[in-house]
């Protein structure tokens, strides 16, 4: 059994009193003793979750789950750290960010950063394959946590300590996780000076709903000011408008419809619709928030088709979003281990810095899955002399 927030073995807190099995390599030999986790962790990791934004609002569930958040990105730029020297990493910036956004039009203002963001990221026009591989080699920490049932919310978190961090609550690059990201990613890319740690409950797949209410008006003002009816900062709307442009850039969009039969104002068969989702790999409803977007179709017709597909939905009609099989309220399953990370423990292990045991607990997996992680990697190590096993014992 593991604690849950960070999957370390019950016991003494690593980098607290150990035994002689898990003592750092090079202790007791002359060498450098090596901590692998200072014993004030958990704390830390409490101290960056009550720093995001509207936190007095989250609920307790979810507070937990941006511990255990903050406790991996600790972690996880702890070997940084270790093997790099700093963290590293890309941060994107634009002359009109820093300036201040005063356009006063947030879908102008999304989509010019969506379009900037496409050619920083060297993206082919058309669908993003990988998002969170094209995030993480930038430096940004990307963390997938497979979402129990109806649960999804991403989280944005940007410290001296941890470097830029993304959580997406969703299966690894799943339509929804890609969405989450994408809508985390704006944060980084407009919401500066200063950045602030932001939980995002509301972006979802369909997002914060169509940028322009009935009569075409669209919703503007500043960060952090309501707008009528929905009650949330602007910067998360912005954050929505840029991931569904970022991810369905217009120009190409609008030929992808063309490409498969679709021809706004000429009635839309929705099950076409998911076609283009799938292509594009979101969800159906982002598909017609980004025609209400584009103007292609006017917001009473989208209000009334995301209700049809609401309805098709229930009748198992058309394909249901992957989610979890747990109840609403069950704590989520383990993180996916990104694999950044995973290399990065690895590497400490070769180096000899640490053990096994400890490689486990920075990386929050057991010592078998550590175990059969190093034997996949298929690489000849000298075992190290904590790690040694009986000659003829046949373990790694």
């Amino acid at each position: 059994m593991s604690d849950p927030r960070n999957g370390r073995p019950p016991g003494p807190a690593p980098g607290g009193p150990r035994g002689a099995g898990d003592r750092p390599i090079g202790e007791g030999e002359g060498g450098p003793e090596f901590e692998l986790l200072p014993d004030d962790w958990d704390e830390q990791a409490d101290e960056l979750a009550a720093g995001f934004l509207s936190a007095d609002e989250i609920p307790a569930a979810d507070r937990e789950l941006l511990a255990r958040f903050c406790h991996l990105c600790l972690r996880y730029a702890h070997a940084e750290v270790r093997i790099q020297g700093e963290i590293l990493c890309e941060i994107p910036a634009h002359l009109s960010v820093l300036r201040g956004l005063r356009s006063g039009d947030l879908l102008e203002e999304a989509a010019f950063l969506a379009a900037e963001e496409r050619r920083n990221l060297e993206l082919p026009d058309g669908p993003i394959e990988d998002l969170t591989e094209i995030l993480d080699d930038r430096g940004i920490k990307v963390i997938e946590w497979p979402e129990a049932q109806g649960r999804r919310l991403g989280a944005f978190l940007f410290r001296p300590r941890t470097g830029p961090a993304l959580l997406a609550l969703a299966p690894p690059n799943s339509a929804a996780g890609r969405f989450i990201l994408a809508h985390g990613y704006c944060h980084l890319v407009a919401d500066v000076d200063p950045y602030e740690d932001r939980y995002c409950p509301h972006c979802a797949a369909p997002g914060l709903g169509p940028a322009r209410r009935p009569g075409g008006r669209l919703l503007t003002g500043t960060d952090h000011d309501p707008f009528p009816a929905d009650d949330l900062p602007l910067a998360e709307l912005r954050a929505d408008l840029f991931a569904r442009a970022l991810l369905l850039p217009a120009e190409h969009f609008a030929g992808a419809l063309r490409g498969f039969g679709i021809r706004p104002g000429r009635g839309l068969d929705l099950a076409r619709l998911e076609d283009v989702a799938y292509y594009y790999g979101v969800e159906g409803p982002v598909v017609l928030n980004r025609m209400a977007d584009l103007r292609l179709l006017p917001i009473a017709e989208v209000l009334a088709l995301a209700a049809e597909q609401q309805t098709l939905l229930a009748r198992g009609a058309i394909a249901a979003p992957a989610a979890g099989d747990g109840p609403a309220d069950a704590p989520p399953r383990a993180p996916h281990l990104p694999a950044r990370f995973a290399r990065l423990g690895l590497a400490l292990f070769l180096r000899r810095e640490v053990s096994l045991q400890q490689m486990a607990t920075l990386l929050g997996i057991d010592r078998a899955a550590a175990r059969a992680f190093v034997a996949a990697s298929e690489l000849q190590v000298s075992r190290a002399p904590t790690e040694a096993a009986p000659p003829g014992s046949g373990e790694l």
